[in-house]
């Protein structure tokens, strides 16, 4: 029995109304689409990852108005923080093939529905590999700060941080300390006990360097036994007590080597 043309009309319109449901994006995922691209062009500017945290949130706060906005490191060490904890507040751990890359608390003014979770999810999907590459570059670059055998900042670093330092100085009229430090005879003690014992004798010049420092103060080796001490608001009479402290505590060190006793001595300026 052959169709009639009414019939063959149905079938078209039928075909034509699946097509357009096929098709057809709904606002709420053109919004989504906007806002995932949106998040990605922010991402691709920078690989520092404060600068790279900050617009990841600036991103959240623009499309989902958040009103509290944390990142913790893989060390629960917070790196970012805005705002105050609003009271719908959820806890979104960030892991990439297995490997924790931190974790972040986000907080809303009203409850979460099933579009801002949504958007969040795909969000933090495309965060979590610029910042796994900002963490990478971040780890390369503080690497190449530190001095391998006393894990010290080293001559770039100390560079670096006593011109920066120097201009705040200057600039808000702080007082800045800097001591240098050289291991007496060192080449001596290479020669006569070998490096390993030398490399030993760097190494614990450095933990007590460290030990007897503040927190604010930095310790560099600036290469082979020369170290310098950055002495942060820190006048003179000061910076001159912590040296010969360091010197009488140093001369008082015993190092042995195949039954021999031997004792160090260090100069400062």
């Amino acid at each position: 029995m052959s169709s009639s043309p009414l019939d063959k009309n149905s079938i078209e319109l039928d075909s034509l109304s699946e097509l357009s449901r096929q098709v057809f994006v709904s606002p709420t995922e053109i919004a989504l689409q906007q806002a995932l691209l949106g998040i990605s062009q922010a991402l691709q500017k920078s690989l520092d990852i404060k600068e790279l945290i900050q617009a990841f949130d600036k991103q959240l706060c623009a499309w989902l108005a958040i009103k509290n906005f944390v990142f913790e490191d893989s060390e629960s060490k917070v790196l970012y923080s805005r705002g105050a904890p609003a009271f719908f507040e959820l806890e979104v751990p960030l892991v990439l093939h297995g490997r924790s890359l931190g974790r972040i608390l986000v907080s809303h003014s009203q409850i979460w529905d099933s579009n801002s979770l949504a958007l969040l999810e795909a969000a933090i999907d495309c965060f979590l590999y610029p910042l796994r590459n900002a963490i990478q570059y971040e780890h390369v670059l503080r690497q190449s700060l530190i001095d391998p055998l006393t894990q010290l900042g080293n001559r770039s670093a100390y560079q670096s941080l006593i011109k920066k330092e120097l201009k705040e100085a200057q600039r808000y009229r702080l007082n800045l300390a800097l001591i240098i430090a050289d291991l007496d005879k060192f080449k001596k003690i290479n020669d006569n006990y070998g490096h390993n014992m030398g490399d030993e004798i760097l190494i614990k010049i450095a933990h007590m360097m460290k030990d007897m420092t503040r927190e604010s103060d930095v310790v560099f080796r600036l290469g082979g036994e020369e170290f310098a001490i950055v002495l942060k608001q820190t006048e003179e009479k000061g910076a001159l007590h912590l040296a010969q402290r360091l010197q009488k505590e140093w001369a008082l060190q015993l190092f042995c080597h195949e039954g021999q006793s031997f004792s160090s001595t260090i100069s400062m300026g």
